[in-house]
């Protein structure tokens, strides 16, 4: 029958036990064969309270759970007094298991935690007493899986769950939690400070308390303020390690303990002001937390403190940014504004993360002489960030009261990185700086997108002001560069932009004129080559010489071309004046560069001028003779060949020889006439 099966179980199970107890203490070379004894007769203890209880039947439930916890305290005495890790392992997993054994989780979860509370404190203390920490670290894991499994038999089903019914859950659970935390701390020494599977049980720990608790409690408020009580023991093991733990003050115990607690402290502070606030200042929250580390971790010296506070830094500049960018999408209109920003959360967030991100890299920098190589380049980093930050609130900030004008300011910011990348060498903000330059192109593309063109007189005014703005930046970038930062890798590239400004000068004005003025275009076009020459003879650079050849070539054709649609075409425009303006160009060259000598006289510069106008004096003689007096074409005031350069004479009337170096041959009254590669005879 069921009694007397489990009658002879017991006796059964006591005998192996016992056996096992004889054998282990009479053989003291055989002793692990003797715990293997002992974890048998426990393990047939608890079958034998099973069968008693849930299977058969033959006591009541209480008093079945009473059979188990006892079988669970001898085995517990029997793993304390051999320090047998065999039976302190069966000890613990048979414990552990009773609600599945008793069915006895919906029916009274308090007592059963109360009791695995027990339990749980127990193996710690034996895991400490054995010097054997996987034992805990078993502990830690049942335990959590069981108390999860216990909450949530308890809560299933519900819509919501009162603070009164689980006051004593909820008490029950930080037992657990400060009982584990107590393990991991107590018991540091010299050799062993903080080891592998302490700081899994302190990570574990505090993710278990956060996450039972936000399944117990359903208020916030009430979940929040719980968090922040629950920091104040660990700010007092912070301030005492030595009275709790008996550390020296000075010790690497102490401060391993003031590390791990400020760290506890500071995430449950963390997570209680995020629960309490509004999810838009979170990020502001944990940014105001990592700082808060960042100083105690620099303070105490305390890497791991440190590390925590850059995680949070982290966390924080991910939500506000994420916000950020939502409020400017959502900002963005299909009109000339492009963005329609408003003072909301959003801006409230991007300029407090940029003020705290910059305490934190002036905190870091005070901090510098305990930071590590690492966290020096994470300095940097920072730095950098904190330009981009700088530069985005100016622009939206601008942007809310001003839309249009937040592209034509982004000269400000450009100017201002510029000079914070000189004065701390940061390359990355230097390049954002110069980056807003293209900034200058959205109003220009808005402007043009609406008048479906790029006529600069056909622009709106923002159009027309970031053109004039971007042409004339092109010039104060480099010389921006020169006066106070030329030691720059990218001075050769802003230089680039003060020959490209230079460039175009001659060309800024023509298409305007060549669509409103076209009478007026060749005549014009004189203008920029005399602008060209200026420039070239002022700074001697290679591409404006290339540019003024190429616009007299331009301007000759266009010239000629002009007079002969004024005489073929009936042009109305003014090809004359053009003519007339081309002659003087010419002329003026033909002095400034000395063309009538054949080896110019003074300074260097002014024999590189001659050098460089020399094709120009060749195309004047084409020039010339294109203007010349002939039957059926136009009247001119006189008719010239600029031929090329060599030992040619000019003889008069009178048979004077005149050595000549530019060689025009006048073919009029004169009488003069070209007579081979010698001399030039009266005709």
């Amino acid at each position: 029958d069921p009694p007397g099966k489990v009658a002879l179980g017991f006796a059964v199970a006591f005998i192996t036990t016992v056996g096992g107890v004889l054998f282990t203490r009479r053989r003291g070379d055989m002793a692990e064969y003797g715990s293997g004894l002992i974890a048998l007769g426990v393990i047939l203890n608890y079958l034998c309270a099973y069968f008693a209880g849930p299977y058969y039947g033959l006591v009541p439930t209480l008093l079945g759970f009473v059979i188990l916890a006892a079988v669970t305290a001898a085995a517990y005495i029997l793993a304390l007094l051999f320090e047998t890790r065999i039976v302190a392992v069966v000890t613990l997993v048979g414990g552990t298991t009773l609600p599945l054994v008793m069915d006895h989780v919906d029916q009274s979860p308090q007592l059963y935690l109360s009791y695995l509370l027990l339990l749980a404190i127990a193996m710690l203390r034996l895991s400490q007493r054995m010097r054997w920490q996987p034992l805990a670290l078993m502990c830690m894991a049942l335990c959590i899986a069981m108390i999860e499994l216990s909450i949530g038999a308890n809560t299933l089903g519900k819509q919501s769950t009162l603070l009164t019914e689980n006051l004593a859950i909820i008490v029950i659970v930080h037992g657990f939690f400060y009982a584990f935390a107590h393990y991991a701390l107590r018991g540091l020494s010299a050799t062993v400070v903080m080891d592998r599977i302490r700081l899994m049980i302190v990570t574990s720990n505090v993710i278990f308390i956060l996450f039972v608790t936000q399944e117990l409690i359903q208020d916030s408020q009430v979940l929040g303020t719980l968090y922040l009580l629950n920091a104040l023991p660990w700010i007092a093991v912070f301030l005492l390690p030595n009275k709790i733990f008996n550390y020296s003050s000075l010790s690497d115990e102490a401060r391993t303990v003031q590390a791990i607690a400020i760290l506890q402290a500071g995430l449950l502070i963390g997570a209680g002001i995020l629960v309490l606030s509004s999810p838009e200042m979170r990020g502001i929250i944990w940014c105001l937390e990592g700082l808060m580390l960042i100083y105690l971790g620099g303070k105490f010296q305390l890497t791991s403190v440190r590390v925590e506070g850059y995680i949070a830094l982290l966390l924080s500049l991910m939500a506000v940014g994420l916000q950020v960018i939502q409020w400017v999408i959502n900002a963005m209109v299909p009109t000339v504004e492009l963005l329609a920003l408003n003072l909301g959360a959003g801006w409230g967030n991007l300029v407090a993360i940029t003020a705290l991100t910059c305490a934190a890299v002036l905190l870091m920098q005070r901090q510098r002489e305990t930071l590590t190589d690492a966290e020096c380049r994470l300095v940097v980093i920072l730095d950098n960030l904190s330009s981009v930050l700088l530069s985005a609130s100016f622009l939206l900030t601008i942007g809310i009261f001003w839309p249009q004008g937040m592209w034509l300011l982004a000269v400000v910011p450009l100017f201002l990185l510029i000079w914070r990348a000189r004065q701390k060498e940061l390359l990355f903000t230097e390049a954002l700086g110069l980056g807003h330059y293209l900034l200058l192109a959205v109003p220009v593309v808005v402007s043009a997108a609406e008048a479906r063109n790029f006529h600069f007189s056909e622009q709106s005014i923002y159009g027309q002001v970031a053109q004039v703005e971007a042409f004339i930046c092109l010039w104060l970038i480099a010389e921006f560069y020169k006066r106070f930062y030329s030691h720059s890798v990218r001075s050769g590239l802003t230089e680039k932009c003060r020959t490209l400004f230079y460039c175009l000068i001659p060309l800024f004005f023509l298409p305007s004129v060549l669509r409103q003025h076209s009478d007026y275009f060749p005549m014009v076009l004189w203008l920029s080559c005399a602008i060209a020459l200026f420039l070239y003879h002022r700074f001697q650079l290679s591409i404006l010489k290339l540019e003024m050849r190429l616009l007299v070539f331009y301007a000759s054709i266009v010239a000629i071309f002009s007079c002969w649609t004024a005489e073929f075409a009936h042009w109305q425009g003014n090809a004359l004046g053009a003519l007339l303006a081309g002659i003087v160009f010419f002329l003026v060259v033909g002095w400034l560069g000395q063309g009538l000598r054949r080896t110019p006289s003074g300074e260097t510069a002014l024999a590189k001028c001659h050098e460089a106008l020399k094709p120009i004096y060749s195309l004047s003689a084409y020039y010339f003779g294109a203007t010349a007096r002939h039957p059926g074409n136009f009247n001119l005031l006189y008719r010239a060949v600029l031929l090329s350069t060599g030992p040619r004479t000019l003889t008069n009337k009178s048979g004077t020889r005149l050595p000549i170096g530019l060689r025009i041959v006048f073919f009029d009254d004169a009488g003069f006439h070209f007579s081979g590669n010698e001399e030039l005879k009266p005709r």
